[in-house]
C-alpha cells in the first residue's frame, strides 16, 4: 500500500470519467444530430474504455485498502472484479450490463459480418447476431454512469 496506488486508481478512475463524457455526448448529442446509426459502435467503444478503466480503479482501490490482491493476468483481474469486487458496489444487473459492453465491443472487432438495419446495428458475435440500438446504448450508459457514482468516495 502506497501512494502510487492510491494515484494509479484516481488516474484510472479520471480516464473512465473522461471516455464517459465522450460517450454520453455522442449518444444524446451527436446520435440525435447526425441520425447516424454507425456512431452506435463508437459509443460502445468509449463505454467499454470506460468500463475498463472503472474495473482498474475499483480493483486498485480495493488492493489500496488489502481487501484484493492483484493476478499476474488480466482474466484472473477480471474474474476478481466480476466476482469478488464488483458485487460489493454494483447490482448484478449493471455488472452484467458492463460485461455486455465489454462483450459487444470485443465481438465488434472480430465481427465476420456488421449491417444497418433501420435503426439498428447488427453483427455476427461467434453463432449468433448482437443487435445493438440507441435505447440498448442509453440503459448501458445509465449503468456505465451508476457504477462510476457508486466509487466510494475519497
Amino acid at each position: 500500500m502506497n501512494i502510487q496506488t492510491s494515484n494509479r486508481w484516481e488516474t484510472h478512475l479520471k480516464d473512465a470519467s473522461e471516455h464517459l463524457k465522450v460517450a454520453d455526448h455522442m449518444a444524446y448529442v451527436g446520435f440525435s444530430v447526425l441520425g447516424e446509426v454507425r456512431i452506435l459502435m463508437k459509443i460502445i467503444t468509449e463505454l467499454s474504455k470506460a468500463s475498463a478503466e472503472l474495473i482498474k480503479s475499483y480493483l486498485y482501490y480495493e488492493n489500496f485498502h488489502g481487501r484484493v490482491k492483484f493476478q499476474n493476468n488480466p482474466t484472473g483481474d477480471f474474474e476478481s472484479f466480476f466476482g469478488i469486487v464488483g458485487p460489493k458496489y454494483l447490482s448484478r444487473n449493471d455488472l452484467d450490463s458492463m460485461k455486455r459492453i465489454l462483450r459487444i465491443e470485443k465481438g465488434h472487432k472480430e465481427a465476420p459480418i456488421e449491417f444497418v438495419r433501420k435503426d439498428k446495428f447488427v453483427m455476427l458475435v461467434g453463432d449468433r447476431y448482437e443487435i445493438v440500438t440507441i435505447g440498448i446504448v442509453r440503459e448501458f450508459l445509465r449503468s456505465v454512469r451508476l457504477a462510476f457514482s457508486r466509487f466510494p468516495k475519497i
